[in-house]
């Protein structure tokens, strides 16, 4: 027996609060002005953009992937969600989704606002192994964020108090981590939020929710490529 099979509401209280702590020491170290300058010191402009990528991404997954993990495992047990669970359900949703984001992220990578802010690397020639770069940056960053927040933060929250008061917290947070970026971006991280609440209850794992928050960020870094006239894909080499 562990403590959360007494005090599901201390797992959930405890969950919230390293939650918190996480994206706090995320931000303060990653977004670090020294520690950036420290790390890009001697450095070509596009050699400095893909270094901060990587560091920051790889910042994510320590703050919210093993820290957490680190801190959780030893005092509760390994619950449902952290298991590949997808049923049907969830496989007729997720291609849907799926497709609903790509035309969305297509059509919004048109607007200036986009493309001043995306892609994170600033790189004028974009080749496979820079495209490959970003996936796995944002595959790392991703795997440990949905980890957190529509693993352990939504299912502890759901097990202490409800789906509802879960779903509430869950975007609460969600959003407020967001406003850094605008009020703008903050809503629609609430809207896409809900469907990533929604899907991970509904397949009682957040893999399919890290996925789905995968192809938005991938595909809005691509399409913010393809519409930023000085930039362009290389995908083939000079002879």
């Amino acid at each position: 027996m562990d403590l959360s099979d007494l005090f599901p509401e201390l797992k959930a209280g405890y969950v919230l609060g390293l939650t918190v702590l996480s994206f706090l020491a995320y931000r303060r170290t990653a977004y670090s002005d020294s520690l950036s300058s420290w790390l890009i010191k001697g450095h070509k402009p596009e050699h400095a953009t893909v270094l901060l990528f990587l560091f920051r991404k790889a910042g994510g997954f320590f703050f919210f992937g093993l820290i957490p993990a680190l801190f959780f495992f030893p005092f509760f047990k390994l619950q449902p969600q952290l298991y590949v669970n997808i049923p049907l359900p969830g496989l007729i949703m997720f291609p849907v989704l799926l497709v609903a984001v790509l035309i969305t992220m297509f059509l919004s990578a048109k607007k200036n606002t986009i493309r001043n802010r995306l892609p994170l690397m600033r790189i004028r020639g974009w080749s496979p192994l820079l495209i490959l770069t970003s996936i796995t940056g944002w595959g790392i960053y991703l795997a440990a964020y949905e980890f957190l927040f529509r693993g352990l933060l939504l299912f502890s929250w759901v097990e202490a108090f409800g789906v509802l008061p879960a779903v509430i917290v869950n975007l609460v947070l969600y959003g407020a981590v967001h406003l850094q970026n605008g009020r703008k971006e903050a809503m629609g991280s609430i809207i896409f939020g809900l469907i990533l609440c929604l899907l991970s209850l509904q397949t009682g794992s957040f893999l399919m929710a890290f996925l789905l928050h995968l192809s938005l960020s991938v595909s809005a870094e691509m399409s913010a490529v393809f519409f930023n006239p000085d930039m362009r894909f290389i995908l083939r080499r000079k002879e």
